[in-house]
């Protein structure tokens, strides 16, 4: 089981995380400490975990204290939350990864999935049943999935489509197998490797003769995921 942990020295982070869906498939635990001594005697106790550390300021002490975290348990990741100005100190420290503040509660999921992409055994292939075959397509094949009623259509790089009498959903576990697939809408994912082009209210992979229309909302939002900045 994934422990998550999220420290700040207010309780104001329980309210946002526990309204969200972190994984469909992992089973995981959620812990808000909010004292030092809290942090030590949760991750005593695993053999994994993922940190979540707030702070506005990042003093001498809490620097300190990141670092023996980070000696002591040497198979927990830690996410410095701070200030845009604390970036550069976070990576001096050799922390996981940094979010800065405000936080944009998706990017809570995403550094799970970042989390979970570094802890896991690689898989990158999905194995479907097509009539009476069953054939396995790597990731890097797949362009996107678009949802269609209780069908998914499944697109690859080589033009090519394949239904599955399956509802989109139940492909959302390839969000958390490989980070390049991302759920844009909820009847759409794609995986942003292989897009050659956004613009004109079209997405074009590559590789591929596909292209698809999407909004303007939608094609604004896909730019900001390219662009690392959603």
């Amino acid at each position: 089981m994934d422990s998550l942990i999220f420290y700040s020295k207010t309780d104001s982070f329980k309210s946002i995380v526990e309204k969200l869906t972190f994984s469909l498939v992992r089973p995981y635990s959620l812990y808000f400490p909010t004292n030092y001594d809290q942090i030590g005697n949760i991750l005593s106790k695993k053999k994994n975990a993922l940190l979540f550390y707030a702070t506005d300021e990042l003093s001498i002490d809490e620097r300190m204290r990141l670092r023996l975290i980070n000696i002591n348990f040497k198979n927990v990741h830690i996410c410095l939350i701070s200030l845009e100005s604390q970036a550069l100190e976070a990576w001096k420290l050799d922390l996981f990864h940094f979010e800065e503040i405000p936080l944009k509660t998706e990017r809570l999921l995403h550094v799970y999935k970042k989390y979970i992409y570094t802890i896991a055994p690689a898989v990158n292939e999905l194995i479907l049943k097509n009539n009476e075959e069953i054939i396995k397509i790597s990731y890097d094949n797949i362009t996107h999935l678009i949802a269609s009623g209780n069908y998914t259509m499944i697109y690859t790089l080589d033009g090519k489509s394949m239904i599955q009498t399956r509802q989109l959903g139940m492909f959302d576990f390839l969000t958390e197998k490989d980070l390049n697939f991302q759920r844009m809408h909820r009847s759409l994912i794609v995986n942003i490797r292989n897009i050659a082009s956004i613009g004109n209210g079209k997405i074009v992979f590559k590789g591929s003769l596909n292209e698809m229309n999407v909004s303007a909302n939608l094609e604004s939002k896909m730019k900001r995921v390219l662009m690392g900045m959603a």
